[in-house]
């Protein structure tokens, strides 16, 4: 697999053996992809991709969904996805024909804008994945990755209507509000606010939840009022030079008779 990608890119310092037939140019750039939708005609253009130019696009297209992803610009991560999957069919028919098989055990366009899509609440484009997975038997595997955004999709819904009904709700108390796992709703309350879609505030072990545009700081606690009729009182000590002791000047004055009578 190392050597097929490694003739994918041209440039690696490993002399590369030149292609039959030159790379196609991509259809669309990076910088189209992040200002607007895909249109149809677009997308069939991405489909008619074939061999080596399918699996260049594939390759290309994960890289803009990775940095989208991590800029927290999931709507541009989302239209590059859904723009990889009419080429998957051409990339996997590839990849068996240089490698004997498809061993691809992770794709960005699948597991990482699966959640994506579920997080800005795009139903079609899961749609377009399920679809894109379930009709190419060596994808039948990543079925799982659609199914569980199709659940993650109604959970963001309940999240934000939730937060929206009660601003400030504490992520622990989702759970009574949402039905659902309390460790996949955390998961997604933080997905929710690195795609902008809600604030949250720490407090102490949890968070505070909060429609995106909420104008507000970090709550401050407010300090211990005042105990009514309770003063403190400090008052002054005198010290005094210490005088002795009744016992002691007992003590002395028995002690003077005896020398008397000695």
């Amino acid at each position: 697999m190392f050597e097929f990608l490694k003739r994918l890119f041209p440039q690696s310092t490993v002399p590369l053996p030149v292609p039959d037939t030159p790379l196609e140019p991509p259809p669309l750039s990076a910088r189209v992809i992040g200002e607007r939708d895909v249109s149809p005609s677009e997308i069939a253009m991405t489909s008619r991709l074939a061999g080596d130019a399918a699996v260049h696009r594939y390759f290309e297209l994960s890289a803009i969904i990775e940095r989208a992803k991590e800029d927290g610009d999931f709507v541009s991560a989302v239209r590059a996805a859904r723009e990889t999957y009419p080429l998957m069919p051409a990339v996997v028919r590839q990849m068996k024909r240089e490698t004997g098989g498809f061993d691809l055990r992770i794709s960005h366009a699948v597991h990482s804008a699966s959640v994506l899509m579920a997080v800005i609440g795009d139903r079609e484009g899961i749609r377009e994945l399920r679809e894109a997975l379930g009709t190419t038997a060596e994808l039948l595997d990543w079925l799982p990755a659609a199914e569980e955004a199709q659940a993650d999709v109604a959970l963001v819904e309940a999240i934000m209507a939730a937060i929206v009904a009660q601003p400030g709700i504490k992520q622990s108390e989702l759970k009574r509000r949402v039905s659902g796992d309390g460790r996949r709703l955390g998961t997604l309350a933080a997905w929710l606010e690195k795609g902008k879609r809600l604030r949250r505030i720490n407090q102490g072990s949890t968070y505070l939840l909060y429609p995106a545009d909420s104008p507000l700081s970090a709550p401050v606690s407010d300090p211990t009022p005042p105990v009514e009729g309770i003063r403190s009182i400090i008052a002054p000590v005198h010290w005094h030079a210490r005088s002795p002791c009744v016992h002691c000047a007992r003590s002395l004055a028995a002690c003077g008779n005896s020398r008397e009578n000695m």
